[in-house]
């Protein structure tokens, strides 16, 4: 009654093939959900330490609403604000979408394919003993205290946007402004 099973040796290279194979798409499977289950909080994580840094190194409040993703690769930001201490609101932004260059995420760097900055508002104010851009300047190595620069708003606006422009060129992306 016992019949004599015989098996080659193909035979059992295809079967251990096929289960190492089975352990390799279930392990990329488990790091794909993974990662989908954790990008939330990996993007509240560094909001929140951009936030500490422009607090930190320019005594500026980074306001953002709300942070998200929409589908697998594009991020948004709703609500941005700049708000020096002791100042005027320095710039709004009602929507930012930011597209994300995947082959860049793959070695762990941060690039963008398309950048999207939607109603944007830039508000230079300039009182008797305070403005709120006075951040955006160069710090001098060694300040003069005698000496009383005048600077004009329009040199602050055109550093601003030269500062766009180099976030532009780093990212070699392309950044789009809608009004």
């Amino acid at each position: 009654y016992f019949r004599e099973i015989s098996i080659s040796k193909s035979e059992i290279i295809v079967s251990r093939s096929k289960s190492w194979i089975l352990i390799l798409i279930i392990s990329v499977l488990l790091l794909i959900a993974t990662v989908l289950l954790l990008r939330q909080p990996l993007l509240d994580f560094v909001v929140r330490k951009a936030k500490e840094k422009f607090k930190e190194k320019f005594d500026v409040d980074l306001k953002i609403k709300d942070a998200g993703f929409t589908g697998i690769r594009d991020i948004y930001f709703s609500e941005v604000s700049l708000v020096p201490a002791n100042g005027d609101t320095l710039f709004t932004v009602k929507n930012v979408y930011a597209r994300m260059n995947v082959a860049k995420l793959l070695r762990l760097k941060v690039g963008f394919r398309e950048l999207v900055i939607d109603t944007s508002h830039l508000s230079l104010v300039k009182r008797e003993t305070s403005d709120n851009f006075s951040f955006l300047k160069q710090r001098e190595k060694n300040p003069d205290a005698d000496s009383i620069q005048q600077e004009n708003t329009a040199d602050y606006r055109d550093r601003f946007m030269s500062v766009l422009e180099k976030i532009n060129d780093v990212f070699n992306e392309k950044i789009t402004f809608r009004q």
